[in-house]
């Protein structure tokens, strides 16, 4: 196993690290150290390139304790989604009932899944 060297001083950078390891907590530590937290933020959506658009964003008059987020929940059903516009763009979120490919991509991912379990026993 490889050693890790712990350090004391915080990690700031834009460079991608990356791990061999399979550990899970090792990654989520790595994540969180690499995270950078705003103190003051906005949520942003964007079309390719094109210029980002602001569509939420902290209230500096907040005293809540709760940190800021935003949460978006689509139901199963035909009037649940989203939809963003810019422009002569279009994108939107939503629910429909499954297809062919949706059926395909929830078979891969449980064979992906099965593989996992039985490679840990």
């Amino acid at each position: 196993m490889d050693e890790i060297e712990q350090t004391q001083e915080p990690i700031l950078t834009d460079e991608i690290i990356t791990t061999d390891s399979s550990n899970q907590e090792l990654k989520d530590t790595i994540l969180k150290l690499t995270e950078k937290i705003y103190e003051e933020c906005e949520w942003c959506y964007q079309f390719d390139e094109d210029e980002a658009q602001v569509f939420a964003w902290t209230n500096e008059n907040d005293d809540s304790e709760e940190e800021p987020s935003v949460t978006f929940t689509l139901n199963n059903n035909n009037n649940s989604y989203l939809t963003f516009m810019y422009k002569d763009k279009v994108f939107k979120l939503f629910a429909r009932e499954l297809t062919d490919a949706g059926k395909n991509l929830r078979n891969k991912s449980n064979t992906e899944i099965d593989t996992e379990n039985i490679n840990e026993k």
